[in-house]
């Protein structure tokens, strides 16, 4: 037992789970076969040892815990862009989304108490526990640079108070309202970052000033019962866009943000920022479409294992959006390689 420990340790291990994670059709022993491949094809060296058994591996990944995988993508995972990326920054700005994804997890008695199944009133949920991940991206690059882990039915607001206290300073987050209690708004605020929500249109809200651009400001009661105090509403800005996301509707949708002066952002800017946003690729679609095949359920049948797995994925979808978002530079002198550093 001890000779088998000392042929897992936790860095081949973390290697490992990221391995699980390129490679989700595979088996865990192929997927080790692999890993020992490449690292001896690095080294020169030909592997001196058996690939492990299956069993071998569950209980080497056990020992890891998920805490290696979740220190290493929060010391990882960054913001990408430079500042002179018009993809990635506006007026100042760097722009950013929460975007949340459900996956599917064994149905074991340890997961299902953990984490849940969804809904039962939508007949296509799944009937398998589901993890919710909700995630900060780099909007520009794609690159997830936060997330949470939670159960299936928890609620948005519930996991975006553990993700807001950690957005940078500096960003203007774009989001779905209802990441966006009035509580979190001015915790967003008071941190110096700046919000561009959609909101439904079945809110009613005043007119209090109509500015040049068509934008107007209102104001966000305290709480959602009639007769909340007046001088706990929130200022807000309004932007009704003139080209609504056909996928939303016309008029389905209103903008809202905390950027109460037009001449710091017109409009028509933030609204056609909105829809770019949701023009392109979220970075969660990308992740389920092209590390996770349709439908495909995680492997871990334990809630640390799932952590583990999730944030295998996180660390792997992060490198791969980090080498697409590198420039690169060929000279015959020094050499090929990205001139962006940090990672």
């Amino acid at each position: 037992m001890e000779k088998r420990t000392r042929l897992l340790p936790s860095r081949t291990m973390a290697y490992y789970v990221m391995g699980l994670a390129m490679f989700s059709q595979s088996s865990y022993e192929e997927v080790m076969r692999m890993l020992l491949t490449s690292e001896s094809w690095s080294s020169g060296r030909s592997p001196d040892w058996p690939v492990p058994t299956k069993a071998a591996l569950v209980k080497a990944r056990a020992r890891l815990g998920a805490d290696p995988l979740r220190s290493l993508f929060a010391e990882v995972a960054t913001p990408i862009a430079a500042p002179d990326d018009p993809r990635s920054f506006y007026r100042g700005w760097r722009l950013m989304s929460i975007d949340s994804a459900c996956l599917d997890v064994p149905n074991s008695p340890t997961n299902m108490a953990a984490f849940g199944t969804p809904s039962t009133d939508d007949p296509a949920s799944s009937p398998l526990p589901q993890v919710q991940v909700l995630g900060l991206t780099e909007t520009g690059t794609r690159s997830i640079v936060d997330a949470v882990v939670g159960g299936a039915r928890d609620s948005d607001s519930v996991l975006a108070a553990e993700l807001v206290p950690r957005i940078p300073k500096g960003a203007l987050v774009l989001a779905g309202s209802e990441y966006f209690p009035r509580a979190l708004w001015m915790q967003a605020s008071s941190r110096g970052s700046e919000l561009l929500l959609r909101v439904t249109p079945e809110r009613t809200l005043t007119v209090d000033e109509v500015h040049d651009d068509g934008s107007y400001r209102s104001r966000v009661p305290a709480g959602t019962q009639s007769g909340a105090a007046e001088v706990d509403a929130m200022d807000v800005r309004i932007i009704e866009p003139s080209s609504p996301d056909p996928q939303a509707g016309a008029g389905a949708y209103r903008l809202a943000t905390t950027i109460l002066d037009p001449s710091r952002a017109p409009a028509s800017e933030l609204a056609a920022i909105d829809a770019q946003r949701w023009e392109i690729a979220s970075a969660f679609d990308e992740l389920k479409a092209h590390h996770l095949s349709p439908r495909v359920v995680l492997r871990s049948r334990d809630p640390d294992g799932v952590h583990q797995e999730v944030f295998g994925y996180l660390c792997v979808h992060f490198a791969i959006r980090w080498l697409l978002n590198s420039p690169w530079e060929d000279n015959s002198d020094t050499g090929s390689g990205p001139r962006a550093g940090g990672h």
